[in-house]
């Protein structure tokens, strides 16, 4: 019988090239921490930086009330982030006007304005230690395995993470690496430095810096607003200048790594995608896949029914619509990236 893995291969044949890779959270596992992982290590190193601040501070005073309902939140550092961003804009947000009464802070005792300000600083520090805990564990991540993956022929590699472990890889193996960040001219289109491998960070990198430096190469003083790509955490944006093509479209194999379908954007590219060509086929590298949700469960239910010939939906107890007409066009190779993707690309 042939295995999810030798059929994942010939699919990849198939493709000549015209393969895209999407790369999600469980592409950096198990080198990086995320999720709730994420979480906890910031919290606990904001309790350790706050015992450092001066006794005046009120910023410690509403961290202490801020730090439950973090904890409560659960495992989303962005979550984490955003929930304490709102605190820097309530008396400017318009939804002031709907909302009658704010969470009060018993230990706090500034004023709005200052709860602002304050919130501002634990925001930074929020930013600032995660990004400190990604680098650091990135220093020590095994690369090796994303090595095929970078001289792999394909149309590029997608990602949602923030790290540089691609990057990394890059240059230890001697493949450039583009994200485009600094060729960005402001328009919709995005495009990468010749002759390097093209990865497109969809989300951002740990290692972009916004800014409005002046062009002084070109004599231009008018404010060079751009994206500027650095090499350290602690680096600011230098001073010179800074869309793909839609690489689904010319892309007839779609290899998804350790992403769990659930970014709206993101997931509505594949839905449409799939669907304009019966010929698309999909391959999930997970070591947990999902396939036993409902077919209205989101995107991921909805693909698993159209194009999985494996799947059974729990809900009606029916065959899929991939089985029913004979034609499977997604496989699942149930590894991690470090097994998973080498043994694709082998």
């Amino acid at each position: 019988m042939t295995s999810a893995l030798d059929t994942a291969r010939q699919w990849l044949a198939d493709a000549d090239g015209r393969v895209l890779f999407l790369l999600g959270a469980g592409a950096s596992k198990p080198s990086l921490p995320v999720s709730a992982e994420l979480t906890a290590i910031v919290t606990s190193s904001l309790d350790d930086a706050f015992k450092s601040f001066a006794p005046e501070s009120r910023v410690p005073q509403l961290w202490e009330d801020v730090r439950p309902v973090v904890i409560s939140m659960g495992t989303n550092i962005e979550d984490v982030y955003q929930a304490v961003e709102t605190l820097t804009y309530q008396e400017s947000d318009p939804t002031r006007y709907w909302v009658t009464q704010f969470t009060e802070f018993p230990s706090y005792a500034g004023t709005r304005q200052e709860l602002a300000d304050d919130a501002g600083v634990i925001l930074h520090m929020v930013e600032r230690h995660t990004l400190s805990a990604l680098d650091e564990a990135q220093r020590t991540a095994p690369l090796d395995h994303f090595e095929p993956l970078l001289r792999a022929r394909k149309v590029g590699i997608v990602t949602l993470n923030y790290d540089q472990l691609l990057e990394r890889a890059g240059a230890s193996c001697g493949v450039p690496v583009s994200t485009g960040a600094e060729q960005w001219d402001g328009s919709t289109r995005w495009n990468f430095e010749r002759g390097a491998q093209p990865l497109l960070k969809l989300h951002g990198s740990m290692t972009w810096r916004n800014s409005k430096s002046l062009n002084h190469e070109s004599g231009n003083l008018v404010p060079a607003m751009g994206f500027y790509e650095v090499t350290s955490l602690d680096d600011a944006a230098p001073n010179r200048l800074l869309t793909p093509t839609d690489w689904l479209d010319e892309t007839e194999l779609l290899v998804v790594v350790g992403y769990s379908f659930h970014d709206q954007h993101v997931d509505a590219a594949i839905s449409r995608w799939a669907s304009l060509n019966p010929n698309r086929r999909i391959v999930v590298i997970d070591p947990y896949p999902r396939r036993d949700i409902p077919q209205d469960d989101g995107v991921l239910g909805g693909l698993l029914w159209a194009m999985d010939a494996d799947y059974g939906s729990p809900d009606w107890g029916t065959s899929s619509a991939a089985k029913s007409i004979g034609l499977n066009r997604m496989i699942f190779i149930a590894e991690g990236v470090e097994l998973g993707l080498p043994a694709l690309l082998a």
